[in-house]
């Protein structure tokens, strides 16, 4: 592999990670110095991610429904908390109810609860109910004399494979018991 391939894949993607209880967990991959085909610079955080904004949005929701304990808490509550665009959220949160993490409870008082306790459940498991986690498992390229992974798809598939293993790791309480001073995914 030439090195300028080499430093094209360092560019492109970096695992950013985040510490929390004393374990370094792998939180996303973003692009970093990367140039548009427009001529525009990327910044560490807009780049590719492993994550769908669907997912992202279903975690802020969820984490924030968490914090709340018990309590349903309405749509329009969880769109202002979490700053997502409120239609949107109405779809992820059916999602959510669909995957049988959440419950919406109609009437006055209601509004969205989860049926899964925080304490069982995991980054994975949101991420699983309202998009897939990519995994690399033939040559993305259709290459027929590619009976198995490339250097290149295999080292990127070790790294979906190190995210979906700290996902699954890292509980919703993990999240919202965190000694970091910032709250998680959404404002109180």
């Amino acid at each position: 592999m030439s090195s300028r391939s080499i430093l094209a894949i360092q560019s492109a993607l970096v695992v950013a990670s985040w510490y929390l209880g004393g374990y370094t967990k792998i939180y996303t991959v973003v692009c970093r110095n990367v140039t548009h085909r427009n001529g525009q610079k990327r910044s560490p955080g807009d780049g590719a991610r492993m994550l769908s904004k669907t997912a992202e949005y279903a975690l802020r929701a969820v984490t924030c429904m968490g914090a709340q304990g018990e309590r349903a808490v309405s749509a329009d509550f969880l769109a202002q908390q979490t700053k997502v665009p409120r239609r949107y959220l109405t779809r992820v949160l059916q999602d959510l109810a669909a995957a049988g993490l959440v419950q919406s409870r109609p009437g006055p008082g209601g509004g969205y609860a989860l049926l899964v306790s925080v304490k069982k459940l995991t980054i994975l498991a949101v991420v699983k109910a309202v998009s897939s986690v990519e995994r690399i498992r033939n040559c993305p390229l259709g290459l027929k004399s590619h009976t198995k992974l490339c250097p290149l798809h295999a080292e990127l598939d070790k790294a979906y494979a190190a995210m979906e293993k700290a996902f699954e790791s890292v509980t919703i309480q993990d999240l919202i018991k965190s000694t970091n001073p910032i709250t998680p995914l959404c404002d109180n």
